[in-house]
């Protein structure tokens, strides 16, 4: 089964709204649902738009790399969206002192901390994964899926 790519595109978007859903309780931090669209961009793995609240991530980076790499640049995103809603953006330096604490706080693996990322698919492990053995196969289908 070959899916067009509007239903990819839905499936990603489908796929990453139910990881925030599980990130937010998982670190304990509160923020509301935003839009979350998928990117033609080939030089930006992800951005955090606070005026309309859109959190958009690349096609390619998730045709290109694991889910766990995808993941630890939504949380990278979610990073910045955290501090732009609480009010302490600082323009001079985005990925500053405050950014680099909602990482800590988001658990954002160090290599996906700056603003310009050198994917390590090693290290690219997200942490806030802790599965059942269906849960991950679930997962694995999904991965499958994602990547057709």
């Amino acid at each position: 089964m070959t899916l067009d790519r509007d239903q990819q595109e839905r499936a990603w978007i489908l796929q990453l709204v139910q990881e925030f859903q599980e990130i937010v309780p998982y670190y304990r931090i509160s923020l509301s649902q935003p839009f979350i669209r998928i990117s033609e961009s080939r030089t930006q793995f992800g951005s955090w738009q606070h005026y309309t609240r859109t959190l958009t991530i690349s096609r390619f980076l998730i045709e290109d790399h694991r889910w766990d790499v995808v993941l630890e640049i939504f949380k990278h995103e979610l990073a910045h969206m955290w501090v732009s809603e609480r009010g302490l953006d600082a323009e001079d330096d985005p990925h500053g002192l405050v950014f680099q604490e909602a990482c800590r706080r988001l658990g954002v693996a160090p290599w996906a901390r700056t603003a310009t990322v050198e994917i390590d698919p090693n290290t690219a492990r997200s942490q806030h994964r802790h599965l059942s053995e269906d849960k991950e196969r679930q997962v694995r289908r999904v991965e499958k899926l994602l990547s057709l």
